[in-house]
């Protein structure tokens, strides 16, 4: 996953007004790890506000989420074969 990728899911969950609107009350900094590569994401009033691509040194996050790139790839087409699933007639 690139930093690209990264910040077009945050310009993705930041269009989305009902997603916005469930965390408006959310402070928090994720640190997301994809493989080797870390990512610190800063959410602010329920809004992706900054990415930084790491490495970071003794970071400060509210909580993580780390998986192999592989893990992410498989959880990614799983989620579009239901989402495909669901929304076919």
């Amino acid at each position: 996953m690139s930093l690209s990728v990264v910040e077009r899911l945050g310009a993705s969950a930041n269009g989305n007004a009902w997603l916005v609107q469930r965390g408006r009350h959310l402070e928090a900094t994720l640190l997301l790890g994809v493989g080797a590569d870390s990512y610190l994401l800063r959410i602010h009033r329920g809004r992706l506000e900054a990415v930084e691509h790491g490495p970071f040194v003794m970071p400060r996050w509210t909580f993580a989420l780390k998986a192999s790139s592989e893990a992410w790839a498989a959880s990614g087409s799983r989620y579009r074969r239901r989402a495909a699933t669901t929304l076919s007639p």
